[in-house]
């Protein structure tokens, strides 16, 4: 099994605070795991949303985080 990491530990690696990745889920633009309630995350999970916004920068996406 792949280690989760919780919005605490994904925060500050996108170098962003907790309620931001709260809204990028519910606007479906990070992938994530629930497991209960819990909203958990790979390492995959965030290197798929990094590429996907590395591939929008300069398209009018720049706020997506």
């Amino acid at each position: 099994m792949s280690n989760l990491m919780t919005i605490e530990e994904v925060a500050p690696i996108l170098r962003v605070k907790p309620i931001t990745i709260r809204r990028l889920i519910i606007k479906g633009k990070l992938p994530f795991t629930k497991i209960g309630r819990r909203y958990c995350f790979t390492a995959e999970h965030i290197k798929t949303f990094i590429a996907w916004n590395e591939g929008n920068v300069g398209n009018g996406h720049e706020t997506a985080v």
